[in-house]
């Protein structure tokens, strides 16, 4: 069977180049996973206290079509007469 050699360190550490590979592979993954789990925790806060209007005052904002109803859009719509601009609709996102 043929000799195997193994790559020593050219700084002469006594580690083998394959094995720095390795530990520099796991302190990557280790470094890689715990920022995973940062931005898994981190995600979208929670809106409290804020709750979604059922008037527009705002175009493009977030609306309640319904108080229990699905989310709608505020879009710019003709004023009724003696309406005051901006005229806004709830419309339903979907």
């Amino acid at each position: 069977m043929g000799q195997q050699y193994e790559t020593l360190d050219p700084r002469g550490n006594g580690d083998s180049v394959e094995a720095q590979l390795l530990g520099f592979h796991r302190i990557v993954l280790r470094i890689g996973s715990v920022l995973m789990v940062l931005l898994a925790m981190g995600g979208c806060p929670e809106r409290k206290g804020a709750a979604t209007p059922t008037t527009c005052t705002e175009a493009y904002a977030q609306c309640m079509q319904l108080p229990s109803g699905p989310l709608g859009i505020c879009n710019p719509t003709d004023c009724s007469p003696g309406q005051k601009p901006p005229c806004l609709k709830c419309v339903g996102q979907h």
